[in-house]
């Protein structure tokens, strides 16, 4: 049996600080109704998995069994289970119990050890022709299968060694014997495990040494790897063996179709990962060595409160950016945006970054029975979705990036904080910038205030804490001034005029605290350098970011906030995409990228299901262009995102771009296809429209193996804007 190892420039119009009580607004009561109903995903991970195996294993060694004890063998099999360190022989599989028993006949006499080959020969050979002719039974094929079979001492026969060609024949008696469930591991486990001395000896000493099924599995595993991992190890084994059996994979028919294509890479994608090896394309590994430099980055690890530091920031960022789904309470004076999509998409002041939630729409005319998520061979970061329908057909969807996938599924499992959740017809935010941030270059800043308490000059620095107060206030008014949305002439003017009185405000302050620093610097220099540390941090650009929990701590993450920091140094993403799709024709825009901003979007989709043969179908995700006006949308069933471009006036108001809008759609089209994180957010875009759909047909997803990341990446909290680099930094 064959082994199967083959498994940002993004310009900030305001930087605010605003008090975190803006934050506590309760939300309660009545919300709007949810997309569908609730994701029903089954997540087949690694010890689901080794439970599983060693289910199809036993229910195969049971029905052996039976057999057996037809054959007058029910004796000899009990004798063993009552041996210390043998009863695991009789209840692993099929296999190791007719093994067991070959090795005890042989310590008799190689006559006896054929007798009983013999005699399970016979009894299967009118019923299964392929054994007929099979070589692995020549030796037994003519041999008198009548008379008593002895069987020698289970000590003796621990030392026994059993010939090749005599293991392959037991190998496939044992799968006919197993009656349709698991007869047999071991060759497998032998073709997969790749650990230097992992061999027949290291299998039986294990199986003697152990108590279970599943505690044994888990041994043979942990002492055959690496190579491979043993998450892929897992995998293979699960994969392996459900292909034969109705357990877990209702119809063999789907089987077959996973067979056939679970080994398939499009050539993209083999490109893709020849690419990410030389170097040439951001990679995790390459991630982590810029991580490395930065010292501390944020961390995932939760909190008290059980959401992690990046999971309160996106529900306080959602909960001041947009209009509550219900509130009781004071309100706050900012005027927040409205959550519906077509709104949300077209806002600058909140949704900068990448937003999803465009209206889904599925076929009619099937039904889907089941659906099997399952990772590819050669490479477990990708995979596809395969469908069984109710008039027989199986559909597959594309290779799709597998953490896209498992976001997607994330992201539908209703996070118990309602900012989190997909509703109807609302805009979700996948990533973006975060004007509310208050700590950025907090470190910086907080080292300063530290060494100006520990001088001991307490009268200056309650006179830096009042201004430092006043500066704060004045800010928390500048976020109300640029969330305001004027209605009329009247309330511009009044606006203007507050703005006015803003900057004249905070002239005066500035001026006040410049009067007490710069003395204060000039004498003490210590002082003077953190100060200049947080005022070249401000001025490096460095930028708060949210993302949405489902994706924290994935490649995915980082794939969102490249897509909107790089998006506008066009030459460097035309030359990754054309190391993944080198026929694509170059696309370049006269002048690169002129507004200064921008908001990705989900376009509406339908989702289609084509005949491709007699058995066989394929599942797309068909964007159209209702939310891009005139532009051209030449690839619908791989480019799924739209984006709005914006231009600031001398008033500080913002304007869509309309034109460069039009303009720039074809090259979100080709970077759909040719670039890898345009190609990840698109694949996550298809992947959730799919199972929004499937939610809503109320269909159980069945997920064969883990999601790929053995470990969750650093999440990036901290944008610095310098072209289309990309560093985390911690907010402590």
């Amino acid at each position: 049996m064959k082994s199967l190892i083959r498994f940002a420039t993004f310009i900030v119009l305001t930087i605010v600080a605003v008090s975190t009580s803006c934050a506590q607004e309760p939300s309660v009561g009545d919300v709007p109704k949810r997309d569908g109903g609730s994701l029903q995903v089954v997540h087949v991970d690694q010890d689901q998995a080794i439970r599983s195996i060693a289910t199809l294993l036993h229910d195969g060694a049971v029905n052996a069994e039976d057999q057996l004890k037809q054959l007058g063998f029910g004796n000899e099999i009990q004798r063993m289970r009552e041996i210390d360190g043998a009863r695991l022989q009789m209840d692993f599989s099929a296999f190791s119990m007719i093994e067991s028993l070959y090795r005890r006949a042989l310590v008799s006499s190689k006559d006896d050890a054929n007798r009983f080959l013999a005699k399970l020969y016979q009894q299967q050979k009118g019923s299964f022709a392929s054994i007929q002719s099979d070589s692995s039974f020549d030796d037994i094929r003519g041999f008198n299968a009548n008379g008593v079979v002895n069987f020698g001492s289970v000590e003796a026969a621990r030392s026994i060694a059993v010939p090749e060609n005599v293991r392959d024949g037991i190998n496939k008696l044992a799968e006919i014997y197993a009656g349709g469930h698991v007869g047999a591991i071991r060759p497998l486990l032998l073709s997969t495990m790749g650990k230097e001395g992992f061999d027949n000896a290291k299998i039986d000493q294990i199986l003697l040494d152990s108590e279970s099924t599943s505690q044994a599995l888990t041994r043979l595993i942990d002492a055959g790897t690496p190579p491979p991992t043993p998450e892929d190890a897992v995998r293979v084994l699960l994969q392996e063996t459900i292909k034969d059996n109705s357990s877990l994979v209702e119809d063999r028919q789907i089987r077959e179709v996973i067979d056939r294509l679970s080994s398939e890479l499009p050539d993209h994608l083999n490109r893709f990962r020849e690419a990410e090896k030389r170097g040439d394309l951001h990679s995790v590994v390459q991630q982590e060595s810029e991580i490395k430099k930065l010292g501390t980055v944020a961390s995932n690890d939760q909190r008290a409160d059980g959401l992690s530091p990046n999971h309160q920031r996106y529900v306080r960022y959602n909960a001041l950016a947009f209009q509550p789904r219900h509130t009781t309470g004071p309100l706050s004076s900012i005027k927040r945006v409205p959550r519906t999509y077509q709104t949300a998409i077209r806002s600058s002041k909140t949704a900068r970054g990448i937003s999803v939630g465009g209206s889904v729409s599925g076929p009619k005319n099937v039904k889907p029975l089941g659906v099997y998520w399952f990772p590819n061979e050669q490479d477990s970061r990708f995979g596809r979705l395969y469908l069984k329908f109710d008039d027989a057909k199986v559909a597959t969807t594309r290779v799709l990036f597998a953490d896209s996938f498992f976001a997607a599924t994330k992201v539908l499992s209703r996070q118990e904080n309602l900012e989190c959740e997909l509703r109807l017809d609302e805009a979700l935010i996948l990533m973006s910038m975060d004007p509310f941030a208050d700590w950025t270059a907090r470190r910086e800043l907080d080292a300063y205030e530290r060494l100006f308490r520990e001088k001991g000059i307490g009268e200056k620095y309650e006179q830096y804490e009042k201004l430092s107060g006043h500066l704060k206030r004045l800010r928390s008014g500048q976020v109300e001034m640029a969330l305001a949305t004027p209605k009329s002439a009247a309330e511009r003017s009044a606006l203007n005029d507050r703005r006015n009185d803003w900057i004249r405000a905070f002239l005066q302050l500035q001026g006040q605290f410049d009067d007490l620093q710069h003395p204060l610097h000039d004498e003490h220099k210590d002082l003077g350098l953190l100060w200049r540390n947080y005022s070249n941090a401000i001025e490096e650009g460095r930028r708060g970011v949210v993302l949405h929990p489902a994706i924290e701590g994935t490649q995915l993450a980082w794939s969102a906030i490249r897509v909107d920091f790089s998006f506008g140094d066009i030459r460097a993403l035309l030359r990754e995409s054309n190391l993944i799709s080198p026929d694509k024709h170059d696309i370049s825009l006269d002048s690169g990228i002129k507004s200064p901003t921008w908001q990705f979007f989900e376009l509406h989709s339908t989702i289609v299901v084509q005949d491709e043969g007699d058995q066989t179908r394929s599942i797309q995700v068909r964007s159209n262009g209702d939310l891009i006006g005139d532009a051209k949308l030449e690839n619908p069933d791989r480019s799924h995102f739209g984006v709005t471009m914006f231009n600031v006036d001398e008033m500080g108001e913002t304007h869509r771009n309309n034109e460069e809008e039009k303009a720039i759609q074809p090259l979100l089209n080709l970077l759909a296809e040719s670039h890898p994180d345009f190609m990840r957010l698109n694949d996550f875009s298809e992947a959730l429209s799919i199972l929004r759909w499937l939610e809503r047909e109320r269909v159980q997803v069945t997920v064969i193996g883990s999601q790929p990341a053995s470990r969750l990446l650093p999440t990036p909290d901290i944008i610095t804007v310098n072209g289309p680099s990309v560093s985390a930094g911690d907010t402590k």
